[in-house]
């Protein structure tokens, strides 16, 4: 694992803008009034209601699946802005989320319909006002990009998300990372044309792009403006194939693409499936883990990794996305610098000659906010996101405990033996490092447990100990089934026990069985019944000689049970005696009479505590 830096700037230098000269590097701390949460955790489906701390724009909706970006119709866009929150970039990022990519057409020249989604990260001091004006432009830009054209389509033109800094799309239809020059989208990006002939295979794509462009009059009009420039592409590779010899393009250090082959896949995949994979076990099933690792020269190390069913694949490992990035603007009109976009023509400058290089500021902000895009046109999918996690790198580590519980009164349950925290980057991550003190139950809306034991109405209590890191259940009496509450800790080592560094909330569960216990009979031979009471027309005695219970009386009926007698309460009775048993209505209980007062008598065996994963 690499050694974790701490870096940020002598002063903020806004995402796009000219970079004078060196490295700006010191450790950085949160500012006094930036809003920072770590971790952050939401399901999307808890409902058709937007989530708090996001705004929804265009065809996203929410429902128990979680949230579509767009449906599989024609020309659907959806963008989802987690702007309420802002995330603190200097100790590196790690977002996971479950997608689906599904529904759409498929075509023998589209077979993988179309477009994508994307995520990305955008400058955290910035808040979206007007909503379709502050992000990208749909379609293949997937809310990202900007999309430039002609005057035949004026309308459509459309700058790039504001503050943007990083992009990541998942692209079966694979637009995103192309450079493009029609008369309704011009956008820099891979060429597909002439002496650059592009990727051997183009879809099923995952593709990072930088930052936001910066003022450049060096362009043609129409492409000067910070929107309307920049968001190069970093990197792209296809997740579908190891065949060919133009598998993946990097940016190199001149601005120009590096093609190459040699990094193959341990295994392909589409990012589109036929359905909507539920969990691991569906080969349907997608899931995205990204990473932001501080670099010591500045910038990140981005990699991203791609579930599909069971499998974990590392599709882009260790890019490095430093604070100055170099490339080519090679989406332009004749004319470069005097040419424009402003009449009807199509006619495009060389794609070599005609490139103008340009050096942007990708300098990281100090606070990230995330967003989602999703978009269709003529080829269409589903798009769906659920399930987002969003961490600091080495923050402790929870994970979800499970227990059964039948006739024990209670259950211990050592939660920690499975969590972990860090104490350094360099070592393997321990239970030793966990801060007992720092155990928090979550209720089920949410909100923190301040009084323990903590009682759930109609399931039972439970109760936390600091000293050993157990945790214990007690089911109230009757109660049957699941029953779960999630939790959370910190570590204890300086400084990953911070409040940033807590781990995502884990969910303990007991599965409360019914209790049917059994014991060995007394010893001796049984008596024959001596007093029978039957419904079922008995003509003779002799079917009590066959009945040896070692008991005096029998009763005997299909259809009619016996009914104990019943009071509202047992302290109505003056004079009981050991023995005595009665049904208490107002605690629908059986009660029991013995020396020692009235006891109420349950079902169990009287067992002791259950510990388990001691």
């Amino acid at each position: 694992m690499m050694k974790k830096i701490l870096f940020s700037y002598l002063k903020k230098i806004p995402v796009g803008a000219m970079l004078v000269s060196g490295l700006f590097m010191q450790p950085l701390l949160a500012q006094e009034g930036t809003l920072t949460s770590f971790p952050y955790e939401q399901s999307f489906m808890s409902g058709t209601e937007t989530p708090k701390d996001f705004i929804a724009i265009g065809d996203v909706t929410f429902s128990n699946q979680g949230m579509l970006l767009t449906p599989a119709g024609n020309n659907k866009n959806g963008v989802a802005l987690l702007d309420g929150i802002s995330f603190a970039s200097g100790d590196g990022i790690k977002i996971e989320f479950e997608f689906g990519i599904w529904g759409g057409t498929s075509t023998n020249e589209y077979p993988n319909g179309g477009d994508g989604l994307s995520v990305f990260l955008y400058d955290g001091s910035l808040k979206a006002e007007n909503d379709n004006d502050f992000i990208g432009t749909y379609g293949e830009g997937l809310g990202y990009t900007y999309r430039r054209t002609n005057n035949n389509y004026s309308n459509e033109r459309k700058g790039g998300l504001k503050g943007a800094y990083l992009g990541i799309a998942l692209d079966p239809l694979g637009y995103f990372h192309q450079a493009r020059f029609k008369s309704y989208m011009r956008k820099n990006g891979v060429q597909d044309r002439g002496d650059q002939p592009g990727l051997t295979t183009k879809t099923s794509q995952v593709t990072l792009r930088g930052g936001i462009g910066q003022q450049n009059n060096d362009l043609n009009i129409g492409a000067r403006e910070p929107r309307f420039n920049g968001y190069p592409v970093l990197f792209t590779r296809t997740t579908e194939t190891n065949e060919g010899s133009r598998l993946m393009a990097k940016l190199k250090e001149d601005g120009d693409f590096y093609y190459f082959y040699n990094d193959k896949l341990d295994n392909n995949f589409k990012l589109n499936t036929d359905s909507l994979g539920i969990n691991p076990s569906d080969n349907n099933y997608r899931k995205a883990f990204i990473e932001l690792v501080p670099n010591p020269e500045g910038g990140y190390n981005i990699t991203v990794k791609i579930q599909h069913g069971a499998i974990v694949t590392t599709v882009i490992n260790n890019y490095h996305y430093k604070t100055q990035t170099k490339y080519q603007e090679n989406a332009l009109p004749v004319g470069k610098k005097f040419g424009t976009d402003f009449n009807i023509l199509d006619d495009r400058s060389p794609t070599t000659s005609g490139a103008i290089g340009a050096t942007l500021n990708t300098s990281p902000p100090e606070t990230f906010k995330i967003g989602f895009g999703g978009a269709t046109g003529r080829e269409t999918n589903n798009h769906l996101i659920r399930n987002l996690k969003v961490e600091i790198l080495y923050a402790a580590e929870a994970e979800d405990d499970e227990a059964n519980l039948s006739c024990e009164e209670s259950v211990e349950i050592a939660v920690l033996k499975n969590d972990v925290a860090y104490a350094n980057p360099l070592e393997t991550p321990s239970s030793e490092n966990l801060d007992k003190t720092s155990f928090r139950f979550i209720a089920a809306d949410g909100s923190i447990v301040t009084t323990i034991p903590y009682f759930v109405e109609g399931e039972g209590s439970w109760f936390y100990d600091s000293g050993t890191g157990f945790v214990t259940f007690s089911p109230v009496q009757g109660f049957e089934g699941p029953a779960s509450i999630k939790y959370d800790i910190n570590g204890n080592v300086e400084p990953y026990n911070s409040e940033n560094h807590r781990a995502l909330p884990a969910t303990i569960t007991v599965n409360v069985g019914r209790c049917v216990c059994t014991v060995e009979g007394a010893s001796g031979e049984a008596q024959d019944a001596s007093v029978g009471i039957s419904t079922l027309n008995r003509n003779s005695n002799t079917w009590l000689e066959n009945v040896k219970q070692g008991v005096n009386l029998v009763l005997e009926s299909s259809t009619k049970p016996f009914v104990i007698t019943r009071v509202i309460n047992v302290s109505s009775i003056t004079e009981p005696v050991e023995g005595m048993l009665v049904w208490e209505t107002s605690t629908s209980s059986l009660k029991l009479y013995k020396a020692s007062g009235w006891s109420t008598l349950r079902e169990g065996c009287n067992k002791p505590v259950l510990r388990t994963n001691q």
